[in-house]
């Protein structure tokens, strides 16, 4: 499929993103036999597992990765999606912490911790996570977009209709 000479976890990483889940499946498990330590490609797998629906596996390989390299933000980030996946908020919930207390600008898991409280009907405190991400994103378009939707679920469209207008601002500049 690739005709670049790519190492295995990169053709890995290029099928997953390109959504050719078979094959990043069998090129991130044939670089784990060959190097059972590689934590990036741990991730990877993590992450496919994620994007197709297999949670527990996800929890597997993100668990084992995250023993080898704790700080791995988006090895954490896909394991609260995991979480999240099987329906264990907490949990969820406190792999975003994680990551947002130990990298304030890490977007995603703003976004997904914000998301959840939602979920669970924590409004006001969806909002102030969102405000907060706004303190180390300011150009973020999506937390811009994410705090004028959740805005106007509160029923305070005075305010959401400034950040609204920042997120369109954003989002053609950025394009």
């Amino acid at each position: 499929m690739f005709d670049l000479p790519l190492d295995t976890f990169e053709s890995a990483e290029q099928a997953r993103l390109a959504r050719d889940f078979t094959t990043a499946e069998k090129l991130f498990k044939a670089q784990l036999e060959k190097h059972p330590q590689d934590t990036r490609a741990m991730r990877g797998l993590g992450q496919l597992f994620c994007q197709t629906d297999r949670f527990k596996e996800a929890m597997e390989i993100l668990s084992r990765s995250l023993t080898i390299d704790p700080n791995d933000r988006v090895a954490m980030h896909y394991l609260g999606l995991a979480f999240g996946g099987i329906g264990k908020l907490q949990e969820s919930a406190n792999c975003y912490k994680a990551v947002i207390e130990a990298y304030r600008d890490y977007e995603p898991s703003y976004l997904e911790m914000a998301r959840l409280l939602i979920a669970v009907g924590q409004v006001e405190e969806s909002i102030r996570t969102l405000r907060t991400a706004l303190n180390y994103l300011p150009d973020s378009a999506a937390i811009h977009a994410d705090l004028a939707g959740f805005l106007c679920a509160a029923d305070r469209p005075e305010e959401a209709e400034p950040i609204a207008l920042r997120a369109i601002e954003l989002d053609a500049y950025y394009r």
